[in-house]
């Protein structure tokens, strides 16, 4: 009889955080705006062309690039989103995207700040600041 496998499930980790955000400045990059949405916490309700309208600003804001996604991934601080941006300002990111607290995690290195919601299965990008400045 076969021995039965369990399988893999993906893992809130450091190095699928910065999976998901290096798939996303890709995505940006490429202006493949219908691509980078599926890496972030998108408002319910939010439209289509308002999604691509907001996402277009942020290679052009140097909210996100490639290079600045390699410079944080050499040594950000990495944890809870509250243990890395502290309490305030977790709680609000966290309450404006209506996700769980507890589920966040956090990706920081000055004056760059990613915030991560885990949804069980996957992470979605709730804040992304500053990391094309890098």
């Amino acid at each position: 009889m076969p021995t039965q496998v369990a399988p893999v499930t993906a893992q809130p980790t450091q190095e699928t955080a910065l999976e998901v955000l290096r798939k996303a400045s890709l995505a940006l990059e490429a202006k493949n705006y219908q691509e980078a949405s599926t890496y972030f916490k998108i408002p319910v309700g939010m439209s289509p062309k308002k999604v691509a309208r907001l996402l277009s600003k942020m290679v052009e804001k140097r909210e996100v690039s490639s290079t600045g996604v390699e410079k944080l991934a050499k040594n950000p601080k990495w944890g809870k989103l509250e243990e890395v941006f502290g309490s305030k300002r977790a709680q609000g990111w966290a309450s404006r995207n209506q996700v769980p607290l507890t589920d966040c995690y956090g990706l920081g290195m000055e004056p760059a700040e990613v915030g991560l919601y885990w949804d069980g299965a996957r992470f979605l990008i709730i804040r992304l600041d500053d990391v094309g400045k890098l």
